[in-house]
C-alpha cells in the first residue's frame, strides 16, 4: 500500500502538515483517494483504526520521521490504541521536495481540503 502511493502521501503532507495534524485526519484524505488500497486485500475484521495505525507507524514514523521529513508527537497515554499521534513537516521536507502541480486530477486536489467524518 505504501510503496504504491508514497508520492500522493508526500503531496498530502505538503498540503496538510505544515502545522501539526493528527495522523488519523491525514489518513482520512488518503483513504478517500485509495479505498481499495486500504481494504482491498486486507482481512475483513480489520477496521479503519487498525489500518490507519499501520499506515502511521510504517509511513509517517518509520519512513518520514526516520529520514527527517516530519516531526512526530505522541500523547503519553499508556494504552497504545488510545495514544494520539500528530505530525508536521520539517524544513528538510520543504527543502527536499519542490512541488509544481499542473493539471492534476481535481479529485486529488480537493481530497486534501475536504475532510471525511
Amino acid at each position: 500500500m505504501i510503496q504504491r502511493t508514497w508520492l500522493v502521501s508526500m503531496y498530502f503532507l505538503h498540503k496538510e502538515a505544515g502545522d501539526f495534524i493528527e495522523d488519523r485526519e491525514f489518513f482520512r484524505d488518503f483513504f478517500r483517494i485509495y479505498p481499495e488500497m486500504v481494504f482491498g486485500n486486507r482481512p475483513r475484521d480489520m477496521n479503519f483504526n487498525d489500518v490507519a495505525q499501520c499506515y502511521s507507524l510504517r509511513f509517517l514514523q518509520r519512513f518520514c520521521a526516520y529520514f527527517g521529513f516530519v516531526e512526530v508527537r505522541e500523547s503519553k497515554d499508556k494504552d497504545w490504541y488510545k495514544r494520539k499521534t500528530s505530525v508536521r513537516t520539517r524544513r528538510l521536507f520543504d527543502d527536499y521536495f519542490q512541488w509544481q502541480v499542473k493539471e492534476m486530477d481535481e479529485e486529488i486536489l480537493s481530497a486534501s481540503s475536504t475532510k471525511v467524518h
